[in-house]
C-alpha cells in the first residue's frame, strides 16, 4: 500500500503484550508483531497447505473459495493463522488494521489488494469465511481487509492476508462488547517436506556407532497430532530390520518438536509421537516391547534455530538412541 496514514495521525502500538490471556499453547507468528492489550482468540498452523488469497473484491457471500472473489491466488506453503482480540472498548477495527498495516511495510511486506466496509459494505463482513473465523465477527459492517506479499532476496516468498473487524458473539468474558479483533494469515511459500529419503538399516547402525544417535526426518505426523501417517510405513521398516539385524540392541526413541506452542503441550505432543512409533514397531513389526522406550522432549534439544522455517523443520524429527547397558 503506497500511502498509509501517516505516522503523526495515531501511536504505534504493536508490540510484544502480555500474553496472559492468550489461548493455551499459542504464540505470536515471530515475523510480525502484535497490537498492545490484545490477546490470541484463535490459531491455527499448518506445515503445508492449500491457501485462497483475495486479490480482489467479494463477489458473493459464503463459504471462501476461489469463485467468491472477483481475482484470487491459489498457494501452497506453510499457514499460520492468528485471530488478535482487543481487550479495550475504545479501540476500532480501523486502529487495529492501520497498526497491521503499517507493521507489515515496515516489515518489507508490498500490498496486492486493499479494500474496506465503505467500498464493499454489503458482504464485506464475510470476506473470510470458514470454519476458523466462524463466529468471530457480529453482523457489522466495520471491515478492513488487506492482502500483501514480500519477496527476500533469497528467493523465499511470504503472502499476508490481514482481515480486521468487530462484534463477536462469542467473545471471552473479559473482552468488551463489539471488540475489534484481527485475523493474520501468513503463507511462506516452501515445497512440501521431501526428506522421503529412508535412511537403510545399515545406515542407522553406522551413525548410531560412530555419533551415538541418529535423528530421522521419515516419520510424519499431522500438525499437533500423534497419529502416524502412512507414509511413515518404510522408515518404521528399516527401523524394525535394525532391530532384528541387532537382538541385544535397545533403543531410546525421542520425539522433538519445534517451538511452535508453548512448552507444556509440546512436552506432551512429543511424547506421544514418540511412544506411537513404539507401539507401531512393536504391533507391526514384531520387535519386542522391552527393546524400546519412547520420550518427548518437545523444543528442549534443537539443532537449528527455530526463528525460520528451514530451522524448525530440522527441529521436528524422531532420534533413535541406543540404551546404556546396565552395569
Amino acid at each position: 500500500m503506497k500511502k498509509l496514514l501517516a505516522l503523526g495521525l495515531f501511536s504505534l502500538s504493536l508490540h510484544a503484550a502480555d500474553p496472559a490471556a492468550d489461548l493455551p499453547g499459542s504464540q505470536d507468528d515471530p515475523a510480525i508483531k502484535r497490537y498492545a492489550k490484545t490477546f490470541i482468540y484463535r490459531f491455527q498452523d499448518k506445515s503445508f497447505e492449500r491457501y485462497i488469497l483475495p486479490t480482489g473484491k467479494t463477489l458473493k457471500s459464503g463459504p471462501h473459495s476461489a469463485e467468491k472473489f472477483a481475482n484470487s491466488l491459489t498457494i501452497e506453503g506453510r499457514v499460520t493463522r492468528r485471530i488478535y482480540m482487543s481487550t479495550e472498548a475504545d479501540r476500532s477495527s480501523l486502529e487495529l488494521f492501520r497498526n497491521y498495516q503499517q507493521e507489515l511495510k515496515a516489515a518489507g511486506f508490498e500490498t496486492l489488494f486493499v479494500t474496506d466496509a465503505s467500498i464493499d459494505s454489503r458482504i464485506a463482513p464475510s470476506y473470510i469465511d470458514d470454519d476458523f473465523t466462524h463466529g468471530v465477527m457480529g453482523p457489522s459492517a466495520n471491515t478492513h481487509y488487506q492482502s500483501a506479499v514480500k519477496k527476500s532476496p533469497d528467493g523465499s516468498v511470504v503472502y499476508a492476508s490481514l482481515w480486521a473487524g468487530s462484534g463477536s458473539p462469542y467473545r471471552p468474558s473479559y473482552a468488551p462488547n463489539k471488540a475489534p479483533f484481527v485475523l493474520l494469515d501468513l503463507i511462506t511459500i516452501q515445497g512440501m517436506d521431501t526428506r522421503m529419503t529412508v535412511v537403510k538399516a545399515d545406515e542407522m547402525q553406522r551413525r548410531i556407532d560412530a555419533e551415538g544417535s541418529i535423528a530421522l526426518y521419515g516419520i510424519f505426523f499431522d500438525f499437533n497430532e500423534d497419529t502416524l501417517k502412512p507414509e511413515s510405513a518404510p522408515m518404521l521398516e528399516q527401523i524394525a530390520t535394525l532391530l532384528k539385524a541387532q537382538p541385544s540392541l535397545k533403543l531410546y526413541v525421542v520425539g522433538h518438536t519445534d517451538n511452535i506452542g508453548k512448552l507444556e503441550p509440546n512436552l506432551n505432543l512429543s511424547d506421544r509421537r514418540a511412544k506411537a512409533v513404539v507401539k507401531a514397531l512393536v504391533s507391526r513389526h514384531g520387535i519386542a516391547e522391552s527393546r524400546l522406550a519412547g520420550a518427548g522432549v518437545a523444543f528442549l534439544a534443537p539443532i537449528a534455530t527455530n526463528a525460520t522455517e528451514e530451522g524448525r523443520a530440522k527441529n521436528r524429527r524422531v532420534v533413535l538412541v541406543p540404551q546404556e547397558k546396565t552395569l
